[in-house]
């Protein structure tokens, strides 16, 4: 699935959220499953709503610790 948006400023949840309406949703079919990170703006309740309501699942990716990574050594 291709979704693009570009912006010039950081992510927040409302530009989060007006990319899920405009770009996301309309691609999504029923029964999908979105596989999110852990930013502030993936976790917050007005992003879940329309993708559970679009029929989808949402996962969490587990937290990452760079200590434990072994591509982060140096």
């Amino acid at each position: 699935m291709v979704a693009p948006f570009c912006y010039t400023s950081t992510c927040n949840c409302l530009l989060f959220n007006f990319w899920l309406e405009k770009t996301l949703i309309p691609e999504l079919k029923a029964g999908q499953v979105l596989i999110r990170g852990n930013a502030t703006f993936h976790r917050s309740q007005t992003t879940h709503e329309p993708i559970k309501k679009a029929g989808c699942e949402i996962l969490f990716l587990s937290p990452y610790f760079p200590d434990l990574s072994p591509i982060e050594t140096f």
